[in-house]
């Protein structure tokens, strides 16, 4: 089966193997954390990320003077009930690091109001790009110390950039430490399901559709996934019956089948 979803962006088709065809996975007890799960942490945050939940990169950064930094549930506690409670905020997501000397670290992504914000300085790159620091003077008082940089949430390229930021703190040894790779606000926007591609033949249709196309191709032990633009979507959208005809003449539809192409 395919099921084609929507994000703010793009529309994303995912090819299915029925579960009994699932090999190579092997899941483990709690405490493990896998390269799937890895991948699959990484694409929810895309996925949360490009349906516009936020625009700005944070960071928190804890006073030794006032938390005890090793105390991760505490802290964990302590900026989840802060940000409900106190900052209003919906849209928010806090990936923790450990540094080397057992303190804790919080980087994220956040949907606030730019005038919420206190201007600190402007950083150069060596490239020349300037990227202007901000800062919550509430936070910095209950908490220690942040760092907010804002970005474009129209521009794609700057929500994927967003993703790779984050994401490169994701690691085994985070979950290994504190039981989770990430942490976030409920409820935030996800994709839509705009349709279902079930028979024999409209799957094959939309497979012809792809190559056609030469649309963008990810792959893993569950599933292919393939980036369709707007246009071509709706290009699609309205030609089924053609790509059908095109791709598989002959074929009836029969529901039940196994992706041809993935090798499970």
């Amino acid at each position: 089966m395919i099921q084609i979803f929507a994000n703010s962006y793009e529309y994303k088709a995912i090819w299915t193997a029925p579960a009994g065809n699932r090999q190579g996975v092997k899941h483990g007890k709690n405490d493990t954390f896998s390269n799937f799960s890895l991948s699959r942490a990484k694409s929810k945050i895309r996925e949360y990320a490009l349906n516009k939940n936020f625009n700005a990169f944070c960071t928190f950064t804890f006073s030794p003077r006032d938390w005890d930094r090793s105390d991760f549930n505490a802290c964990k506690k302590a900026i989840t009930e802060y940000m409900y409670r106190d900052m209003k905020l919906t849209s928010w997501l806090l990936v923790p690091e450990l540094h080397q000397d057992g303190s804790i670290h919080f980087h994220g992504l956040v949907y606030i109001d730019k005038k919420l914000c206190t201007y600190g300085y402007t950083k150069v790159s060596d490239k020349g790009v300037s990227f202007q620091h901000y800062y919550l003077p509430c936070v910095n008082e209950k908490f220690g110390r942040n760092d907010i940089q804002f970005f474009e949430t129209e521009d794609k390229l700057s929500a994927i950039g967003a993703v790779t930021y984050i994401c490169k703190y994701l690691s085994k040894d985070v979950f290994t430490a504190f039981g989770l790779s990430y942490f976030c606000a409920r409820n935030m926007k996800t994709n839509i399901l705009w349709c279902k591609i079930e028979t024999r033949r409209a799957v094959d249709g939309f497979v012809a559709f792809a190559k056609a196309h030469n649309l963008r191709e990810y792959h893993t032990s569950h599933y292919t996934s393939f980036d369709i633009p707007e246009d071509l979507f709706f290009d699609y959208f309205d030609n089924q019956e053609y790509w059908e005809e095109k791709a598989c003449p002959s074929h009836s539809n029969i529901k039940s089948f196994e992706p041809e192409q993935l090798k499970f």
